[in-house]
Formats: C-alpha cells, structure tokens, sequence
C-alpha cells in the first residue's frame, strides 16, 4: 500500500486525490480497516464518487427505474465494453 500511496502523490493533480468507485462505503471499510491495522494513512480526500448512487440519480430522471444497479447493466446501458 505504501507504494500505492507513493504513486497517487507522484500521478495526482490536486493535493489528494478523489476515488470514484461502485458501492465505495463498501471498498471504504476495507481500505480504512486496512491502513487502520498497518498503520499507513491513505492519499486520498474523503470525498468519493460512487458510480452507483449516480446510477440511480440517472434513472431516476430518466424514468429507468426497472433496470438494475449492476455494474454490468450500467455499462451496457452506455454500450460500455469492459
């Protein structure tokens, strides 16, 4: 994780950088727990993107409430190949 944090400071325009990610509360609990038990703190901001609450913004507004919140309906939805 220290060579990941090294990067971040190295590649990152702004001071810390902001993650964007899918279910981040989820990834938040691992990431923190482990810089909590190896005593490294993280280079990022608190602030997180999380792809899916701005999934759900977007069908809501566009009336898409019966498609799902995967990862693999979004990126069909938007003709994404992963």
């Amino acid at each position: 994780f220290n060579d990941f944090n090294s990067w971040l400071k190295e590649v990152s325009p702004s001071e810390k950088p902001t993650f964007i990610g899918t279910n981040c509360e989820f990834d938040k609990s691992f990431l923190y727990s482990n810089c909590d038990r190896f005593q490294i703190f993280p280079y990022v901001d608190n602030g997180w993107i999380d792809l899916i609450a701005i999934w759900k913004l977007y069908k809501s507004k566009k009336n898409l409430k019966h498609l799902g919140n995967s990862q693999e309906v979004i990126a069909k939805h938007f003709d994404i190949v992963n």
